[in-house]
Formats: C-alpha cells, structure tokens, sequence
C-alpha cells in the first residue's frame, strides 16, 4: 500500500510540474506577443509622427 501510495503522489508531483512548466511557456508566449504588438504600435507611432513632421514622404 504504501509504495503505491508514494508512486501516486511521484505521479502527483510530476503532474503539478507539467502543468506549472505549461503555463509558463504560455505565458511567456503571451508576454513575447504583447511585446512585439507594443513595438509595432511605437512604430507606427513614430512612423505618424514623421510623416506628420514631413520627415516621410
């Protein structure tokens, strides 16, 4: 009973492990893609800002 007992909790734990190793490549996904939005919002930005300026034709 109780080496089946510690391979479920092993079991458990590797379980938990998955989950949490998941969820961090989601999230670092998530953060990647946000910052690439955040830069092409900054360019277009200054993009607009040039053009405003007549720095862009």
């Amino acid at each position: 009973f109780e080496k089946r007992r510690q391979k479920e909790l092993r079991m458990e734990r590797e379980d938990i492990k998955q989950k949490a190793f998941v969820e961090k490549a989601e999230a670092k996904k998530f953060a990647k893609e946000s910052m690439e939005l955040i830069q092409d919002e900054r360019l277009e930005l200054l993009e607009l800002a040039a053009s405003s300026k007549g720095l862009l034709q």
